[in-house]
């Protein structure tokens, strides 16, 4: 009786876990893109959002002589609209700077990723990090140089959201 060798197929455990490495490593990348993308597209709605929100203040005040003051009937008469997704909704999220008499107004809001951006009729759009949301009088102070009297949130814990419209 002749013996015959016999060939196994099939792959080695080597040959397995070059393979099962090379799939983590891709998965891995595609991952961190996707995540990189999703975060400038959150970026670029909010940046959207206060561009709108900025012009819609600002037609405002070439109708009315003056910026919307900070009552909401004078918010809601600006018709500003937001994507109320984009924003947290653990605090006043949400702040809207300016007055009657103020030279300038803007925009500044917590974001759902934890940053801070702002825009104004003085600044464009930017992350925001000198003052905390909650520092409202400080921030309006120093961004359209009107103090306390000119702050409204747009959303708190205790009313929900407040004069803006989506």
């Amino acid at each position: 009786m002749k013996w015959e060798k016999q060939t196994q197929r099939g792959f080695t455990i080597v040959e397995l876990l070059i393979v099962i490495v090379v799939i983590a490593i891709l998965a891995a990348i595609t991952i961190v893109a996707y995540n990189g993308i999703q975060s400038r597209a959150v970026v670029t709605s909010i940046q959207s959002d206060f561009r709108n929100a900025i012009n819609k203040i600002e037609a405002y005040k070439s109708i009315n002589g003056s910026y919307p003051d900070a009552s909401d009937a004078s918010l809601k008469a600006a018709e500003i609209s937001l994507n109320k997704g984009l924003y947290s909704t653990n605090s006043g999220n949400f702040l809207y700077c300016g007055s009657g008499t103020s030279q300038y107004a803007g925009f500044i809001a917590l974001a759902k990723n934890g940053t801070t951006y702002l825009q104004t009729t003085r600044y464009s759009f930017r992350e925001y990090t000198t003052y905390t949301i909650d520092q409202y009088i400080e921030i309006c102070t120093a961004q359209v140089g009107a103090g306390s009297g000119s702050a409204r949130y747009g959303y708190t814990s205790a009313d929900g959201w407040r004069w803006t419209i989506n």
